[in-house]
């Protein structure tokens, strides 16, 4: 279960990572326990629990759950699947090349494969899948990380019925509208988990050019097509852009 709640303002919040999940929660800490500043880390429990965010759990009663479930304003936070992706290879692969997250399963899942090639120059990066190899690992193999799982997965939309959808690429304005419903004051939301690793000067669109000759851009788009046609995504093969249907007043993904 990826809800957390935010008993103060009555609050259910699905949690999808990669998808603005720690500047949400620094905001909800913020909000729930009136301070300023945050210490430790945004995934650890015990920093939510302190600032006065209870983890939905599995173990929880199923009063509990129906009870928040019915009078609690219920949020979601997605961005595009495809941008989603890329933005787990990058930090969880390149950015941290240390973390055992980098080499396993992913590094045995490849070695099965006759054709894995894992050369990336410098040698920190000798056990790093290149970008084309995550994705077939993506596509291939059952999904039990969270960064890359679908969203359908994680927070069940088709039978959650959520009151409000927060965009990556509406951030600030959703934050806006989903504060104003709940009653709570005005915060500006913190961006965090900026990529710091290899390739920034890489957009998404140069990422998807890789993969397109070799047929995995397909596999990659079908993968996810569901959690986009959700959510008002799209993708344009001819150009390789990722793109928003669902427009506001302004034009701007809504």
């Amino acid at each position: 279960m990826n809800l957390i709640a935010v008993d103060k303002y009555k609050l259910l919040f699905c949690v999808i990572p990669k998808s603005g999940a720690s500047s949400w929660k620094y905001l909800l800490m913020k909000l729930s326990s009136n301070s300023t500043e945050i210490k430790g880390g945004a995934h650890d429990p015990e920093v939510l629990n302190s600032h006065k965010i209870t983890s939905m759990k599995k173990g929880d009663t199923v009063w509990d759950v129906a009870k928040r479930y019915k009078d609690y304003h219920k949020v979601i936070s997605v961005r595009h699947p495809l941008d989603r992706i890329i933005s787990a290879y990058r930090d969880k692969m390149l950015d941290h090349p240390e973390r055992p997250m980098s080499r396993s399963p992913i590094k045995t899942m490849l070695k099965r494969r006759k054709s894995a090639k894992i050369t990336i120059d410098d040698p920190r990066f000798a056990n790093i899948p290149t970008w084309e190899e995550f994705v077939w690992f993506v596509t291939h193999t059952p999904a039990r990380d969270p960064h890359w799982r679908k969203y359908y997965d994680l927070c069940h939309p088709c039978v959650i019925e959520y009151d409000s959808i927060a965009k990556m690429e509406t951030l600030e304005s959703d934050v806006e509208h989903v504060l104003d419903q709940i009653g709570a004051p005005a915060i500006t939301i913190g961006h965090t988990n900026e990529s710091k690793g290899k390739n920034l000067n890489k957009t998404s669109t140069d990422y998807l050019k890789d993969i397109n000759t070799t047929g995995s851009m397909d596999v990659l788009w079908n993968h996810f097509s569901k959690d986009a046609d959700i959510f008002g995504y799209s993708f344009s093969p001819e150009n390789l852009k990722t793109i928003c249907e669902i427009k506001d007043s302004e034009g701007r993904c809504c």
